[in-house]
């Protein structure tokens, strides 16, 4: 029995040695397997199984966030952009083209303004064209001239002709333009106080009275005022005198200057200009004023639609007048 013991230690002494033994032997490779985990990349490939292919240019590297770092050389890009010619057409940081000051390269290019005054304009300010610095008045959603027009010029710069005398002025098919009792001391008088008196044939010209950006108003565009000014539409549609009180609130009042017998309450201050009759001879300023439109009444022979305001009526006037004749002129905001 001692003897069966006796050999039973041994064998279990060297059973407990050799499970020491791989016990050190697999701490030794956990430690191996540890110690690699937490090695640093020495930076060489070479030593690897499939090393990746080092790029020869060290800005094809992806940076941290993943991407590729531009190098600038677009020369090894396939369908590479073209470069612009001019720093100014390339897009700033906010995805915007910096406009270089140059339209002749852009497709429908917008209109240059030729005047000043077209970049800045706010309607109830002056508005300077050929000289003079006109008054204007927004009546509803329309910008107008709160004078009378006295160029002497089409809006290209030609020549209006002037200075016709009766016997002209009652036949010519053309465009002109004269002032109140011209010729005599107080045609002076009569430019600076009412403007100039324009046939309808210089209103229909295709050079165009009024400055770039303005026209002369429609028969439409003159309803669409006086339904501003609370006339119906029905009675805007009439002729001759129509409705209540729109003519007053069109015409200059006794306070202004020049002065009408109206209230003015529009701003569109009208005044009592007169006309130059088809046969050359003046008429009624001082007492009744006439505004062209652009709208001609050829359903009534030679004729085009016109505006009157006539001292002592409260009413305005919407009539054809013969085209030949001379009458004041006003211009509306496009």
């Amino acid at each position: 029995m001692d003897t069966i013991l006796t050999g039973n230690t041994v064998n279990m002494n060297l059973n407990y040695a050799k499970l020491d033994s791989i016990i050190a032997d697999l701490q030794a490779k956990v430690a191996t397997l540890e110690a690699a985990q937490t090695s640093a990349f020495d930076g060489t490939y070479g030593s690897l199984t499939g090393a990746p292919a080092i790029p020869s240019n060290v800005s094809d590297l992806t940076n941290d966030a993943g991407y590729t770092t531009f190098d600038g050389d677009y020369s090894s890009l396939s369908n590479q952009p073209t470069i612009p010619s001019n720093v100014s057409d390339l897009t700033n940081d906010a995805g915007y083209t910096t406009f270089d000051g140059d339209y002749s390269s852009l497709t429908n290019k917008p209109t240059i303004p030729s005047n000043v005054s077209d970049l800045e304009f706010v309607c109830g300010s002056s508005y300077t064209y050929e000289g003079h610095d006109y008054a204007t008045v927004l009546i509803g959603g329309q910008c107008w001239f709160a004078e009378n027009l006295r160029s002497e010029n089409y809006t290209d710069g030609s020549v209006i002709p002037a200075d016709l005398d009766d016997a002209a002025w009652s036949t010519t098919t053309a465009g002109a333009v004269t002032v109140y009792n011209e010729g005599n001391s107080s045609e002076g008088t009569h430019l600076a106080t009412y403007g100039r008196l324009y046939n309808w044939y210089a209103v229909d010209d295709a050079r165009g009275l009024c400055p770039s950006g303005w026209h002369v108003p429609t028969d439409s565009e003159y309803m669409t005022l006086e339904m501003e000014l609370g006339m119906s539409y029905t009675d805007a549609n009439n002729t001759l005198f129509r409705d209540t009180d729109q003519g007053a609130q069109m015409k200059s009042s006794a306070s202004d200057s020049p002065a009408f017998d109206g209230t003015n309450t529009s701003g569109f201050s009208g005044l009592a200009g007169g006309f130059r009759g088809s046969n050359g001879v003046f008429y009624s300023a001082g007492s009744n004023g006439f505004f062209w439109s652009a709208s001609s009444a050829s359903a009534y022979g030679t004729f085009a639609w016109e505006r009157s305001l006539v001292g002592g009526y409260n009413e305005v006037g919407r009539d054809i007048s013969n085209l030949t004749g001379g009458i004041s002129v006003r211009c509306v905001r496009d």
